[in-house]
C-alpha cells in the first residue's frame, strides 16, 4: 500500500535489486515488464503527479481508498453503513486521480467493488478509465454492459455526477443510467 513518492522508490529499487539477482543468476524474465502502483490511500491520490514519474501504470483499488477517504471501517458493524462509494468525496478523488494520471500519459485501471457493480462501472467508463478489474463471477455482464453502451452516454453520467452533492441522488442517477442502458440493450 503505497503512501508516497519515497516508498515506491524504494520499491522500485528492491524490484531493480531483484532483477540484477537474476541476471547475475541467468534466470530469463520479462526485461520489459511494466511497473505500477496501486492507489489506495488518499496520500497517494494526491501525490499522484509525483507518483507518475515512477510508474507506468496505475491501479486505484476502490475498497481501501473509499475506506480511507471517508475514515469508515467498513467491516465495523456500527459505522459500515457509512462507507458509500457514492459519497461526492470519492467521486472527485476518482475523477482527480484519473485526470491527473492522464495528463500525465499515465494509464489508470480500477479494481475492487466498484469496477464490478454495473452501477459503478458506467460511471468509471465516464470517467475514462483504461480497464476495469473484475471477478469472473461479474465479467458477463460488465463486459454485456459496456459493447453496448454509448462512451458519450457514460461520460454524460459522469459529468452530471461530478457536480451533484446528495449521495441519495447519485445513487438514484447511477440506477436510472443502468436501467436506462439495460432497457435500451434488451429493446
Amino acid at each position: 500500500m503505497i503512501s508516497g513518492v519515497q516508498e515506491l522508490i524504494h520499491a522500485n529499487r528492491v524490484l531493480e535489486d531483484a532483477k540484477q539477482e537474476l541476471r547475475r543468476k541467468k534466470i530469463d524474465f520479462n526485461e520489459d515488464m511494466r511497473v505500477g502502483s496501486m492507489i489506495e490511500t488518499p496520500s497517494a491520490a494526491l501525490t499522484i503527479d509525483l507518483l507518475a514519474e515512477h510508474c507506468s501504470f496505475f491501479s486505484i483499488g476502490t475498497n481501501d481508498l473509499i475506506q480511507y477517504v471517508l475514515a469508515v471501517d467498513r467491516v465495523n458493524e456500527r459505522i459500515a453503513h457509512l462507507y458509500q462509494p457514492n459519497h461526492p468525496a470519492v467521486l472527485r478523488i476518482l475523477r482527480m486521480i484519473i485526470d491527473a494520471a492522464h495528463a500525465r500519459g499515465i494509464e489508470v485501471g480500477v479494481c475492487g467493488e466498484m469496477a464490478g457493480d454495473p452501477l459503478y462501472a458506467s460511471m468509471l467508463i465516464g470517467m475514462r478509465v483504461d480497464s476495469l478489474s473484475v471477478t469472473p463471477s461479474g465479467l458477463p455482464e460488465i463486459k454485456y454492459l459496456v459493447r453496448n453502451m454509448y462512451i458519450a452516454h457514460a461520460q454524460e453520467l459522469a459529468n452530471k455526477l461530478a457536480i451533484e452533492t446528495d449521495t441519495v441522488e447519485i445513487l438514484k442517477t447511477l440506477r436510472d443510467f443502468y436501467l436506462d442502458q439495460v432497457g435500451s440493450i434488451l429493446g
